[in-house]
């Protein structure tokens, strides 16, 4: 077993970065911006719906079918932010799981002046985009906010102390009655998904617009396109090609699984 997963492990090429996807009749180019390039009978593209919502015109050539541009355009691809927060003291009961933030309207409106710092939608600032904080099993230091929606990518851009200032300043607004001792972290950490080119975003999703098409989309991305002889030469897989689980990781697996079980059966026919 330790043999196999090192003869796997060898073949795993970091800092290649891919630049155009090149199909002929029955093989499959991929050429990278450092210079190399792999010729092979099949490609599974596994990167996002954010990358391909940002390449599609230029990663493949010949270009992607109409019907395939059509799902990656009306698919949706969220913006989710994901902050830990470790506290030196543990401030909240063992009992905590979480808080949901729930803003009357006319706080979303003063929340600009209230909290002037870092992005904001006219008089509205990032921190209304804080949806939840909650605890984290086994972690009882640790406590994770999430945000999500539009502002997303320009709070990815804000430092740590800012993102830091917002999220205790909503926790006091919304739980300093109960926990007059909210302190600040000593640590943040955090992922940046959206502003990264690897990924533009975090979760798929399925819009009006898609819906209004009937067929699931994510089904449509997920079709392999054949070779002039009926074969699968390039592949397409990841969490937004699966119609049943997208946006999950264990619906990015199943795809994995199905692509590569897709090859499996086309040389057991041999």
């Amino acid at each position: 077993m330790e043999k196999s997963a090192k003869s796997i492990t060898d073949k795993v090429l970091l800092n290649h970065v891919v630049k155009q996807v090149v199909r002929s009749d029955s093989k499959v180019e991929v050429k990278c911006t450092n210079g190399a390039s792999f010729t092979s009978d099949h490609v599974i593209w596994t990167p996002s719906l954010g990358v391909l919502k940002r390449g599609y015109k230029t990663l493949f050539t010949p270009q992607l079918s109409g019907e395939k541009v059509q799902a990656i355009q009306t698919l949706g691809m969220n913006a989710v932010l994901k902050v830990g927060l470790y506290f030196p003291t543990k401030w909240w009961n063992d009992d905590f799981r979480g808080v949901v933030f729930s803003w009357a309207a006319s706080d979303l409106q003063k929340s600009g002046e209230a909290f002037p710092y870092g992005p904001k939608t006219g008089n509205k600032s990032w921190i209304t985009t804080i949806i939840c904080v909650t605890s984290v099993p086994k972690s009882p230091n640790l406590l994770l906010a999430w945000l999500a929606g539009a502002l997303v990518p320009e709070i990815e851009k804000t430092s740590d102390e800012t993102i830091t200032d917002g999220v205790i300043y909503t926790l006091r607004e919304f739980m300093g009655e109960d926990y007059p001792n909210i302190t600040r972290p000593d640590r943040v950490i955090r992922k940046n998904w959206y502003i990264d080119p690897h990924f533009h975003g975090t979760y798929s999703f399925e819009t009006v617009e898609s819906r209004k098409l009937g067929r699931p989309q994510a089904e449509v991305l997920g079709e392999p396109i054949l070779s002039d002889e009926g074969k699968p030469i390039l592949l397409f897989a990841g969490e937004a090609t699966n119609p049943r689980h997208h946006s999950t990781v264990h619906g990015a697996i199943e795809s994995g699984f199905r692509e590569a079980d897709r090859l499996i059966e086309l040389y057991r026919r041999f």
